[in-house]
């Protein structure tokens, strides 16, 4: 109730320092108590993908990490990428598969990889959570994450991903 009364939007759970409680167990009970504010937050949960939580995770929270933690370079790009591939059908209006944030900006990717990523995470109806800092953001990077058309892509209404 304290963050429904902070206008609180968000809530990421995490899994970090866990007591080995399954997801599956541990989510519900924030969803149940969120569900009571009467304020609609949206619940992220992350568990890296352990428990394959696109086929059980939608009736718990709006969306679930996929995978392990994302790094700024394109091979933990792509390889995170290919791993939405088979799972994309899994995700939809209200409940979303999450690959991590966004790599765009931070430094390791060229521009040309930055747009890709971008455009990628668009088409998976993925969340476009920026992981860089935004105190900080260049020209190009801003020029990325602001594209109209990838983001209208990515926020259409019937939340097709395509891969």
């Amino acid at each position: 109730q304290t963050w429904a009364s902070w206008d609180i939007d968000y809530l990421k759970y995490d899994n970090c320092k866990n007591d080995k409680t399954s997801p599956k167990v541990r989510y519900p009970p924030m969803r149940d108590a969120l569900n009571k504010t009467g304020r609609p937050i949206f619940f992220s949960m992350c568990e890296w993908g352990r428990e394959d939580p696109s086929s059980w995770a939608q009736s718990v929270g709006n969306s679930w990490r996929t995978t392990q933690d994302i790094q700024a370079n394109w091979g933990s790009v792509s390889n995170i990428y290919e791993q939405q591939i088979p799972i994309a059908n899994r995700s939809g209006p209200g409940g979303w598969n999450d690959p991590d944030m966004l790599e765009v900006g931070n430094g390791n990717l060229t521009e040309e990889e930055s747009k890709t990523h971008f455009a990628l995470w668009a088409i998976l109806k993925a969340p476009l959570i920026l992981g860089n800092d935004i105190r900080s953001i260049d020209n190009t990077t801003l020029s990325i994450i602001s594209n109209a058309d990838l983001i209208s892509i990515n926020q259409d209404k019937l939340g097709v991903s395509a891969t």
